[in-house]
């Protein structure tokens, strides 16, 4: 007796695993949730991103005035005239607007010799102050970034969680009704037609294209961007800590760098829901910066119809793409970490990139303010955000391809009344015979009783 129960007590144990039923409308729900969130911060992403890329232009801009202003002092120490000054001032005035005081000295100041060249003096010291403060505005907006697509990563992979889910749901809805033997009634809708379509179209080549590309070529992209980023940075960190005084092998390094950026597979065409790779030119010359590859609307964008409608997928189809969907999200989930390190190299060359520069009059007289100010621009550069806006986007496309997936789904109904109709036939035909043999079997036992 103690041999069977601890049998019966073994079988119960190795069941195998049976997964638990995952509520559609919950799954629903909680992936369009997410999606919220991960819009919200890709919005800020590129709010910090669009902040940065402003400040560095003006500090680009105002720091070419400064150096054209002290070479004209070097050449002529009387400085501005009171129209060159006025020049100047517009000059200035375009590219700070309100936001800053304008550095350079009232109109008044300029008036006879010696008081234009002190004016010109006060103005060159006034637009240094005013880079310092730019530079500070910049620090600030590459933490805001930093934190900004931090925070985006976090959302994005809770989301990719809830896509999970939401595939599940679906895998399990395309099994229920392949075990029905359910039929479809014909077209449907195209949710989120915008997100999938391709010149304007939508349909079953373009889906199955489209989810093959953005699943794996463009995913791949943005991992390839990430491969090249790290070893950018960690080669600026290590050249910046050991060989600070080579400007001449900082400018091979960096090359270096760009080149492998330039190296990365990326297509030009247009993408699924409109969208393109923007690739910076490949020109050379000294104190270049890494061109980084961005993702943009593609120029010739076309919207299909919001009304659009499609012949519905056959559930083998669905349940492949759902196969798809589902290996794609299984790969997404185990990047996160990944992109974590993202955030930590760009910090440590940020802060090797200051110490550099607070060390700069150790520095040989090859470096000049110029590289110096290239050195620190170079370690601001920021793959992170579009890496967040290629995996933004590709998240985007495969929740729109699981709403079109599921509208295809809603075409099929139970099994057909044909099949319901012809299944209960041979059901009362198969019962009715059992009931003839049993009755016969009666009768026979009847007649050896009576035997």
């Amino acid at each position: 007796m103690s041999r069977l129960f601890r049998t019966a007590f073994s079988q119960e144990d190795n069941q195998p695993a049976v997964a638990a039923h995952i509520d559609p409308l919950v799954a629903e729900l909680g992936l369009e949730s997410a999606t919220v969130d991960i819009n919200e911060a890709g919005y800020e992403v590129q709010m910090a991103e669009l902040q940065q890329e402003e400040l560095e232009h003006a500090h680009a801009s105002l720091e070419a005035i400064a150096c054209s202003l002290e070479g004209l002092l070097t050449a002529d120490e009387r400085g501005l005239d009171r129209v060159s000054a006025e020049g100047y001032q517009h000059a200035v005035t375009a590219i700070l607007g309100d936001s800053l005081p304008n550095p350079v000295a009232s109109m008044e100041s300029f008036g006879g010799e010696s008081e234009c060249a002190e004016a010109t003096k006060l103005s060159l010291e006034g637009l240094k102050e005013t880079l310092q403060k730019i530079w500070a505005g910049i620090k600030r907006s590459i933490e805001n970034a930093i934190r900004a697509t931090a925070d985006f990563f976090a959302k994005l992979f809770g989301g990719v969680e809830k896509l999970q889910d939401r595939i599940k749901s679906l895998q399990q809805d395309v099994a229920e009704k392949q075990k029905a033997g359910a039929k479809s009634t014909g077209e449907f809708k195209v949710p989120g037609v915008d997100a999938l379509q391709l010149s304007g179209k939508v349909d079953k080549k373009v889906i199955e294209d489209g989810a093959r590309v953005v699943m794996a070529n463009v995913a791949d992209t943005a991992d390839a961007l990430q491969t090249a980023a790290e070893d950018y940075y960690k080669g600026l960190v290590d050249f910046y800590s050991k060989k600070p005084d080579d400007a001449s092998g900082l400018e091979a390094e960096h090359k270096k760098a760009k080149a492998k950026v330039e190296s990365i597979k990326i297509s030009t065409g247009e993408l699924p829901g409109g969208k393109a790779f923007e690739v910076s030119s490949k020109t050379e010359g000294d104190m270049e910066t890494v061109s980084v590859p961005k993702l943009i609307d593609f120029a010739g964008k076309k919207s299909a119809p919001g009304d659009f409608k499609m012949d519905a997928f056959s559930l083998k189809d669905i349940e492949k793409l759902l196969g798809e969907a589902a290996k794609f999200a299984d790969e997404m989930a185990k990047k996160e970490k990944r992109r974590e390190n993202l955030k930590s190299a760009r910090q440590d060359t940020v802060k090797a990139a200051e110490k550099l520069v607070a060390e700069s009059d150790k520095l040989s007289d090859k470096w000049n303010q110029a590289k110096l100010n290239w050195a620190l621009k170079s370690a601001n550069k920021d793959f992170s955000s579009t890496i967040a806006r290629v995996d933004g986007y590709v998240f985007s496309y495969v929740r729109a391809l699981l709403a079109l997936l599921n509208a295809s789904l809603g075409t099929y109904g139970e099994a057909s009344k044909e099949d319901n109709s012809a299944g209960s036939q041979e059901e009362n035909d198969a019962g009715a015979k059992e009931g003839d043999d049993k009755e016969g079997e009666g009768e026979g036992e009847a007649s050896d009783e009576g035997k």
